[in-house]
């Protein structure tokens, strides 16, 4: 679904950190880190490939919202933790301000997405798993980040859907951001909830 003309409000997995929307550059270089512009051309042209009218095609740099994150103290800076599992990064995923030393929920998937959602049983958050292990830069191994968020709304499952209820129902979020010491952008953390 095109949602670039939306303003959206941030789900509410990511209603209990302070979220804006990031400025055009950074809000490049994001989506770029998501979807770079080959991929985007490869989409376009399997979706010619296909016999679809190239008019129909939708670009999933359309179909995303991205918000920066930071801590309701003030603070653009923190760590991201989530749970290592075979040296992955898994849900549930925590933001830690390294200012205040308070810490926030993102993103469980028994509880966030178009799946938990749309599921007819309603589950509860985990608590805090013991296994914790921060997300660190790719590119010089810090733990340190100005955390960003980007979720996608793809296809067309939204037509039947409330327009209150689509902020939340999302089919992809990715969480990372910008290195605070090395300015790489890197999602760590990418999940599927559709």
């Amino acid at each position: 679904m095109r949602v670039t003309h939306l303003e959206l409000p941030p789900p509410r997995c990511l209603r209990s950190v302070r979220t804006s929307k990031p400025d055009a550059d950074l809000l490049d270089r994001l989506v770029r880190a998501f979807v770079s512009d080959e991929d985007d051309e490869k989409a376009l042209a399997r979706h010619a490939e296909l016999g679809r009218d190239r008019a129909s095609w939708i670009s999933t740099r359309e179909e995303l919202v991205a918000w920066t994150l930071g801590c309701p103290c003030g603070s653009d800076r923190g760590k991201l933790f989530g749970v290592r599992i075979e040296d992955r990064f898994h849900s549930p995923v925590r933001f830690a301000c390294t200012a205040c030393n308070e810490s926030a929920p993102l993103f469980d998937t028994l509880t966030d997405g178009w799946n938990a959602e749309t599921s007819k049983r309603k589950r509860k958050p985990r608590k805090d798993p013991k296994t914790t292990f921060a997300m660190h830069c790719r590119s010089c191994k810090n733990t340190l980040w100005r955390p960003a968020a980007i979720v996608t709304y793809q296809g067309e499952n939204y037509a039947d859907l409330a327009m209150d209820r689509v902020p939340d129902c999302f089919d992809v979020i990715l969480l990372g951001g910008t290195c605070a010491t090395c300015d790489t952008v890197a999602f760590g953390f990418a999940e599927e909830c559709a």
